[in-house]
């Protein structure tokens, strides 16, 4: 696609500096691509089991602090990357996609498959063909989220809700004026 990622360039940049195991972990990395994954399972402080919406695969992650943070459904936007039947997340989103949002990634993945011509997604059309279109996707998520206008707070009467502040002046111990307050809550 005439796009060089920032793995590639270094390896063009570096190839003669490199022991073998680099180069491993750099072609890994260059295989590397972005999905959706939604948590299946997880081992506190070891590993979580994520499933590949679009590609439909599971992958058991070595991961310490994730599984403190994350929960079985959550999805997350990551790339994952393996080497010797051991894999991590990299460049994973800082933000847990909610449950709610699997339905229509499900059917993103019909759309994706279908322009496709029905042939089932690969690896290699997610890193070459549909990196944008994935990118695209997860911030227009994080839009729907994060962009919210704010509520519009009215009273009983239809009318905007005018905020004051009120001073009282107590003739009783701040305790017993609590104390009949809290009925109230």
């Amino acid at each position: 696609n005439g796009k060089v990622t920032i793995a590639q360039n270094y390896l063009l940049q570096h190839e003669n500096k490199l022991n073998s195991q680099k180069r491993l972990f750099i072609d890994a990395m260059i295989e590397t691509y972005y999905s959706f994954y939604t948590v299946q399972d997880i081992e506190t402080g070891k590993s979580i089991v994520l499933k590949d919406i679009l590609l439909e695969t599971t992958h058991t992650i070595k991961e310490k602090i994730g599984t403190y943070e994350l929960k079985r459904g959550d999805i997350i936007f990551s790339r994952l990357l393996t080497l010797n039947n051991q894999s991590i997340s990299i460049g994973m989103a800082p933000y847990v996609i909610p449950l709610r949002y699997g339905h229509g990634l499900i059917d993103f993945r019909n759309e994706l498959i279908e322009s496709n011509n029905n042939n089932a997604l690969t690896p290699e059309d997610l890193r070459h063909n549909l990196n944008e279109i994935l990118l695209d996707c997860f911030f227009d998520i994080m839009e729907s989220l994060f962009d919210k206008p704010f509520p519009t707070l009215m009273n009983t009467d239809g009318e905007l809700i005018s905020f004051s502040k009120s001073y009282f002046k107590l003739t009783i111990s701040p305790e017993d004026t609590f104390d009949k307050l809290i009925p109230l809550t």
